[in-house]
């Protein structure tokens, strides 16, 4: 006689929750994952524009984070992994581009002279920080925000032209908010167990050796096709359709209510939506983890694809893109020279195109703009930053609202809170970006964490939880 499989639903069909259900799959559980848009990938959309293929989230993921290459390379993508033809940032300082030195991890100055050097610090900038070392003790006691460590360690310089753009382009949050232990855990790592962060950094980088590989990858033709793999080889996805309910069963440990009116029972249920959309489904089970979910804010943010025509774009050729302070008032955050870094993807006929994006804390009213109005103002501000009268002549506009977690401070103990809460109710986990980290590598690991979770849960000899 033969024993069915426990049943596990996974809620949502970003990338976090195709890896989880790949992993409990790969246990021997029978997983149905449930999306509510019509397509799967969530942040992760590779669309069209003149012609070509255009990344509208991502373009690329950490290179020595192995865990993304491992998993195309499972997927039988490996060998379509590309190294960006060229890498390395511009600032825009007094109105003008500086180059990001290399070598200064997370914006950190470990060689503040070097960003003397190329304009990024001032002189007095580069003393701030050169005394790093000499005047630092170790971080004790609860977290604390990335503008206080970074002002109080390197100088205000550092954070409004070094840390504060890179954070910006990809957190879009408020440096003065943002937690050091959730957004920068290696630096506040460092601290903790040093004295000095940027004597600890040039340590580690002497010990690890000069990497001789890409700092990001790609995939030829747009990470798009990392999700379509997982689902093609997962055994029951469905789409366009929300789960808008979940609670305590009788007959199984848990129910689903879909958006059809559909009852789905469950053993087990892995939710990867953002923490805001997973509070009101986990309220009717853990009332305080749903609180918490809820407490987590997202920022909207926006992507603005352009292209101009051939020999009407002067871009630094030197450098994949631009990094935009908070301090110099802009729209725009960054901007990517997407067919400077990515030729194989460039169009034919010589075009460019660039990539710009839109979202910061705290100035949001940019994203109220309709598209063209959107398109347009980027336009002129890549004209009145580049210093030339550039011409685009189309545009893509992709917007993602609510998409970028903001890991405000004492983030990593709500979310240990979270955890804990949802531990009475076994095979219940949560995953995705809101949680521990918003890189595609940090999402493949939560997914696994919490595919693990679920499956210890699972094991346990529980009775059916309180509420049934």
């Amino acid at each position: 006689m033969s024993t069915q499989p426990p049943s596990v639903a996974v809620i949502g069909a970003g990338i976090s929750g195709l890896v989880a259900a790949r992993e409990l799959e790969a246990r021997g559980l029978s997983v149905r994952v449930f999306e509510a848009e019509a397509r799967v990938g969530g942040k992760i959309a590779t669309g069209t524009l003149h012609g070509m293929s255009i990344e509208e989230g991502a373009d690329s993921f950490l290179a020595r984070d192995p865990c993304v290459s491992e998993l195309c390379a499972e997927l039988g993508l490996g060998d379509e992994l590309v190294a960006p033809a060229v890498f390395g940032a511009h600032i825009l300082r007094g109105g003008r581009l500086v180059k990001l030195p290399s070598g200064l991890p997370y914006g950190i100055p470990i060689s503040p002279w070097s960003a003397y050097r190329t304009g990024t610090l001032s002189k007095m900038g580069a003393l701030r920080a050169a005394v790093e070392p000499l005047a630092a003790r170790r971080l004790s006691g609860p977290d604390v925000s990335v503008a206080s460590f970074i002002s109080s360690r390197f100088g205000r310089e550092a954070l409004d032209h070094l840390v504060d753009p890179l954070l910006a382009g990809t957190r879009a949050g408020s440096t003065a908010e943002m937690s050091l232990a959730a957004a920068l855990p290696a630096i506040d790592g460092a601290a903790r167990d040093h004295r000095s962060v940027s004597t600890a950094l040039r340590r580690a980088r002497r010990a690890s050796g000069e990497s001789a590989g890409p700092p990001f990858l790609g995939l030829r033709g747009g990470l798009t096709r990392v999700v379509e793999a997982l689902r093609a080889g997962l055994g029951s996805v469905t789409t366009g359709t929300k789960v808008e309910g979940l609670r305590a069963s009788a007959h199984s440990r848990y129910e689903l209510t879909l958006s059809g009116g559909e009852k789905v029972p469950a053993d087990g249920v892995v939710l990867t939506l953002p923490s805001y959309a997973s509070a009101p489904l986990v309220a009717p089970l853990a009332p305080e983890a749903s609180r918490r979910l809820a407490t987590i804010d997202h920022a909207s943010v926006a992507v603005i694809s352009l292209v101009s025509p051939k020999g009407a774009l002067a871009l630094p050729p030197d450098g994949s893109g631009l990094l935009i302070p908070s301090a110099a008032g802009r729209m725009l955050t960054a901007c990517t020279w997407f067919s400077q870094k990515w030729p194989h993807a460039g169009p034919s006929d010589g075009s460019q195109i660039v990539r710009a994006f839109v979202g910061r804390a705290g100035r949001t009213g940019f994203l109220d703009l309709d598209d063209d109005e959107l398109a347009e103002r980027a336009a002129k501000e890549l004209t009145d930053i580049l210093g030339s009268a550039t011409r685009f002549d189309e545009a893509r506009v992709s917007r993602w609202d609510r998409s970028l977690p903001q890991y405000k401070v004492g983030h990593l103990l709500r979310v240990s809170e979270i955890e804990e809460s949802l531990r009475q109710y076994p095979g219940v986990a949560v995953a995705g970006a809101s949680y521990h980290g918003s890189g595609l590598p940090d999402c493949i690991r939560s997914a696994r964490a919490a595919a693990r979770a679920v499956e210890r849960g699972l094991g346990a000899r529980v009775s059916t939880p309180t509420g049934a």
